[in-house]
């Protein structure tokens, strides 16, 4: 697992075992000062399996930290709802990530290098 946050130097967490990736997320996310954190995997089946986890320990440290997924992009060989959803949340993530400022409220971001570096959509008029 790899963390990044602007303005630092990313840490790579190798030996952290699976079954304590959500704590760690909770952590991360209670001791950090960053309003914005990206926890890059490397597939999006390790997001699914950390999503819930991560939840359940942000829920349980009280953190007030929004958990968000910036899910990958999908070619057009994807039905065209699993793209729509796919537009619909890499958006809602996007934005929540611009706005974290505003909000006042910590983002963790669970994400691929994939996904990470795909781009965003043109926003529509």
């Amino acid at each position: 697992m790899l963390t990044v946050s602007a303005g630092e130097k990313s840490a790579f967490y190798p030996d952290i075992p699976q079954s304590a990736w959500g704590a760690f997320c909770a952590h991360a996310c209670f001791e950090s000062g960053k309003k914005v954190l990206f926890f890059v995997f490397s597939t999006s089946s390790d997001c699914d399996f950390f999503y819930s986890r991560a939840k359940y320990f942000l829920e349980l440290s009280r953190a007030d930290v929004r958990l968000k997924v910036l899910p990958p992009e999908y070619s057009d060989s994807i039905a065209d709802a699993a793209t729509f959803d796919s537009v619909c949340e890499r958006t809602g993530t996007l934005n929540a990530v611009a706005e974290a400022e505003l909000a006042g409220a910590k983002i963790a971001v669970l994400t691929t290098p994939e996904a990470l570096f795909a781009p965003a959509h043109e926003p529509v008029e």
